[in-house]
């Protein structure tokens, strides 16, 4: 009298890591939530021996990490410190100083995503009315180095 491992308690594994990865945010527990799931599919569709599924878990699980890492997340969004190409060297000028520990804000003539002033950091101190360039993205802030600094 054993206990078959049936294509529902794959996907219900699956089901469960996928919604631990709310709680534990490392973006890795979702891919082995996606392995149990195509491994749920599997057995679904052929007999499978209880260890040849452990070993399809583990072969899905490891192919959508691989995957994520190798291809899906250098094409999703900016590297820390890499403005986007069209931000790069644009020239504002500060409003609420800034640099170092503190936060400023830059106002630009035109409009970056609908906004013409944003939070800045800076390696230098910045006061009201210097002029800066933006030379990164950090998240939403954006770093700046004052007009004519080093790069």
């Amino acid at each position: 009298m054993g206990f078959d491992v049936l294509w529902w308690h794959w996907v219900a594994f699956g089901i469960v890591l996928a919604i631990l990865e709310i709680v534990v945010p490392s973006f890795t527990i979702l891919w082995f939530g996606v392995g149990a799931v195509l491994t749920g599919a599997a057995v679904g569709l052929f007999r499978i021996g209880f260890g040849v599924q452990i070993l399809l878990w583990g072969i899905f699980s490891g192919l959508m990490t691989a995957a994520w890492f190798l291809w899906v997340q250098p094409r999703v969004g900016s590297k820390p410190d890499e403005a986007p190409p069209e931000w790069k060297d644009r020239k504002g000028v500060v409003c609420v100083p800034g640099g170092g520990l503190e936060r400023g804000r830059i106002r630009f003539q035109a409009p970056l995503l609908g906004d013409t002033v944003w939070p800045f950091v800076s390696d230098e101190k910045l006061e009201e009315g210097d002029e800066a360039v933006v030379c990164g993205v950090e998240g939403q802030i954006l770093r700046v180095r004052k007009e004519g600094g080093a790069s």
